[in-house]
């Protein structure tokens, strides 16, 4: 197991992480947080959405059966991302509260169960997830304040329960 940690900016950090054990063979996790020493840019951070958030990366073994796609019905990106995606043959499930469910592929619903609880659970935090057939495999922006009720493993322990089942 190999662990790197750049410093980006006073306020964010880059990690990655290499030598994992499956389902996770490569990870890379961003952390970003409010500027709050400078109101201003607080401000505008705020008007604008943006909030402590965490960025993961990663390559899967195996690679997931099927791409999938959840994001916030309110989030102008994600609903502009499956529009896109609405050329291709997809399906959408409304989840219970803000989130919603894009599947794209041979439909395999154990997996499609598994992914949806781990949504459902974290919805508070989850702006957006996407899981490809090719790499990175697992793509998730999640905000921070919602986690804080959470052990800090429980979110990645759920998310490797999510993958293998």
């Amino acid at each position: 197991e190999t662990v790197r940690r750049e410093k980006l900016m006073q306020s964010s950090a880059h990690l990655r992480v290499t030598g994992l054990t499956p389902p996770f063979t490569r990870l890379e996790a961003i952390y970003s947080l409010e500027p709050r020493e400078n109101f201003p840019l607080w401000l505008y951070g705020r008007i604008n959405r943006r909030r402590d958030a965490f960025f993961l990366r990663a390559d899967l073994t195996p690679a997931p059966p099927l791409n999938v796609e959840a994001g916030r019905k309110d989030d102008s990106a994600y609903a502009r991302h499956l529009a896109s995606q609405l050329k291709k043959a997809c399906e959408i499930e409304d989840l219970p509260g803000r989130v919603q469910l894009a599947w794209s592929g041979k439909k395999d619903d154990q997996f499609l169960k598994q992914v949806s609880a781990f949504v459902q659970k974290y919805a508070a935090s989850v702006v957006r997830l996407s899981l490809q057939r090719s790499a990175p495999h697992l793509t998730l922006k999640v905000e921070l304040a919602p986690l804080e009720s959470y052990h800090p493993g429980d979110l990645m322990r759920d998310m490797r329960a999510a993958l293998t089942g």
